[in-house]
């Protein structure tokens, strides 16, 4: 969503953009109203936004309207987003297509967007490659998916490559996984730093897996913490991981359980596991009854142990019966 430049800006349109910073959204709200009135078609863009972002989406539309009927060209892509989010997709390609017949970058990568999600992956391709040759680092980003999900590999990395140089920490982390899936371990953990470093969760996340994979723990540990920090299941899960193997039990009970609370399902079992071998069985079962549920092989079959070991052979059956039927 773009904001209207400042250049030509009225007294009133000014103290609205200082209040809008500030939080005074009621008071702002009242000073574009009154540019807004007086025909000015910045004042109406602004106010278009705050409506939208306080979910007014009618009278919003109604501003950007009348701001893009008379030539404003930040309007008719602000229209075109609001179009696109409340699903309204043929008006919404209308108004991109004349903010792009403009020369709006934005609005050819969005362009782009909508024929990709429309199946019209041709027209989408003419689309990203225009804007990524103007410059523009989302559709160089959009293209190289576009590309992968083709098989077109080696001219996906080229356009993440080019995004990359741009400070796009998802093409940074995209050429992460491509790098390691060839087995270029050294260019993947590289573009993994330089994408952590601009704070990409999945790239501390992947990073601190390659580093624990070569045994460099200690390196990877602030990784997977970073990750975690950020809320990260996949990444607590990993770090209990690491925590346990490096004999730091009870941590690693800790970020099993936040693990856990996300959805990781190897994380249940592991904290099930714990419990279990340290004789706290009680706790442990209901753990490994969630991740059996969800189909965790080694938690069927540790609870299979523990209701043997508690003389529950008969409760037991059904489960060891599922470890044979997956391993069948």
């Amino acid at each position: 969503m773009r904001r209207a430049a400042d250049a030509g800006d009225t007294d009133a349109v000014l103290l609205a953009v200082l209040l809008e910073k500030a939080g005074r959204t009621e008071e702002a709200e009242a000073f574009y109203r009154q540019a807004a009135d007086a025909g000015h078609t910045g004042a109406m863009v602004n106010l278009g936004n705050l409506l939208r972002n306080t979910g007014r989406m009618g009278e919003a539309e109604d501003l950007y309207r009348q701001a893009a009927d008379a030539g404003a060209m930040d309007a008719t892509l602000n229209l075109g987003h609001l179009l696109y989010h409340v699903g309204r997709m043929d008006e919404a390609e209308a108004f991109y297509r004349q903010a792009a017949g403009a020369g709006d970058l934005e609005a050819m990568n969005n362009l782009g967007v909508l024929s990709h999600n429309a199946g019209r992956l041709e027209e989408a391709e003419v689309y990203f490659r225009r804007t990524a040759h103007a410059g523009h680092a989302r559709a160089m980003v959009n293209l190289g998916n576009m590309l992968l999900r083709q098989f077109r590999v080696e001219e996906a990395e080229t356009f993440y490559h080019q995004a990359a140089d741009a400070g796009t920490t998802e093409a940074m982390f995209n050429l992460g996984v491509l790098s390691r899936q060839a087995g270029r371990l050294e260019e993947s953990e590289s573009f993994y730093r330089r994408a952590a470093e601009g704070g990409h969760s999945g790239a501390m996340f992947n990073l601190g897996n390659l580093l624990y994979t070569a045994g460099r723990m200690d390196e990877a540990e602030p990784f997977y913490r970073q990750a975690a920090d950020t809320g990260h299941a996949a990444a607590m899960h990993g770090l209990g991981n690491l925590l346990h193997v490096t004999h730091r039990a009870d941590e690693a009970k800790l970020f099993y359980r936040q693990a856990a609370d996300g959805g990781q399902t190897g994380a249940l079992f592991n904290l099930g596991f714990i419990l279990h071998k340290a004789g706290r069985s009680g706790e442990a079962e209901p753990l490994l009854r969630r991740a059996a549920k969800k189909g965790h092989a080694g938690a069927i079959l540790c609870l299979g142990t523990l209701l043997v070991d508690q003389g529950r052979a008969e409760e037991a059956k059904p489960f060891y019966r599922r470890v044979a039927q997956t391993d069948a």
